[in-house]
């Protein structure tokens, strides 16, 4: 998921990220902080460098 989503993106976005939590993967990596808010299992979801973190606030975000 290291790119950014449109929003008619997200549902399938969300299926995909639930099928990989439940084959028991390690985290995924994301650039689109939308998907923080899509009701995903909890899986860990790890910043891609393509996020835009240029300011020690936005890191600690993360």
């Amino acid at each position: 998921m290291n790119t950014l989503l449109k929003d008619e993106e997200l549902d399938e976005a969300r299926a995909i990220i639930t099928r990989l939590y439940e084959s028991s993967i390690d985290g995924v990596i994301i650039q689109d902080l939308g998907l923080l808010h899509a009701g995903l299992p909890p899986v860990p979801l790890i910043a891609s460098t393509q996020t835009d973190n240029r300011t020690p606030e936005k890191v600690l975000f993360f």
